[in-house]
């Protein structure tokens, strides 16, 4: 057993540019034969063997293209628990954040792609909620080797959506594609909920896309500044139900976290 990775053969690190990176492990590469090719064979006398990094560096290309697929915002990309602070400003153990991080960590512990509870994370803005799913995402990638996706529900991300009616637009009939691509993945996060202009086109596709998740029992993490009845309107009814069906709402009654612990 590695004390450095726990056996799962990579690791990330800080950059010298204060960013962060993932790589294989030093336990890996030292007992790697096959010169980093694939597939990962060696000839020991007249025979090919499996390397020893073979399932390592399989695992680890899983891993990197699901990070670089997710669309996890650069101030989130490789952010883990440890990167959730939840002391107070003199030092002590707030207990609202450390709940929360427990919540975040039981479910990272017990994920599963065929479970479809989710859940939904509101409260004021600046309270966390944002980076604690991206730590979700996060975490369950470089653990468990998921491919999950981050959408902001945003002008642009329905923008992007109204370019594939554009016959102009090099996305032009892609929106079936953009939505089936977010409906197959194995965990989606969508975050600030409830910012877009409520448009009946914009609702539909939020619909839509929430419906098809539900009929594929697929998990969804939601974070919003609002409360979970504010979605009751006309519009909203049908959006709302399938939430309540499909996710444990989770209040941040918490103090302004950005603004406490810098998040920038």
């Amino acid at each position: 057993m590695c004390d450095i990775c726990n056996n799962s053969g990579y690791i990330y690190e800080n950059l010298p540019d204060g960013s962060r990176g993932i790589r294989l492990c030093d336990c890996v590469l030292s007992n790697c034969k096959c010169n980093k090719e694939y597939p990962y064979l060696y000839l020991d006398g007249d025979k090919l063997k499996k390397c020893y990094c073979a399932p390592f560096r399989l695992k680890f290309e899983k891993v990197k293209y699901a990070f670089s697929n997710s669309g996890l915002p650069k101030k989130f990309y490789l952010k883990f628990l440890d990167d959730f602070s939840t002391k107070t400003e003199s030092g002590n153990e707030d207990t609202e954040l450390n709940k929360l991080r427990g919540i975040a960590a039981t479910y990272i512990e017990k994920y599963n792609k065929n479970n479809p509870r989710g859940m939904l994370f509101y409260g004021n803005s600046g309270n966390g909620k944002t980076l604690l799913a991206a730590i979700i995402l996060n975490e369950l990638i470089f653990q468990k080797a998921i491919n999950g996706k981050f959408v902001s529900i945003s002008f642009s991300f329905f923008n992007k959506l109204r370019e594939t009616y554009n016959s102009l637009s090099e996305d032009y009939g892609q929106a079936m594609t953009i939505l089936d691509d977010l409906i197959k993945t194995d965990l989606l996060i969508l975050d600030d909920f409830g910012i877009q202009r409520n448009t009946p086109w914009e609702l539909e596709m939020l619909y839509n896309l929430i419906d098809r998740r539900y009929e594929e029992e697929a998990p969804i993490i939601i974070t919003t500044n609002n409360k979970p009845e504010d979605f009751k309107g006309i519009y909203y009814n049908r959006i709302y139900s399938r939430i309540l069906e499909m996710c444990r709402m989770i209040e941040f009654n918490v103090p302004d976290y950005r603004e406490r612990y810098a998040i920038k």
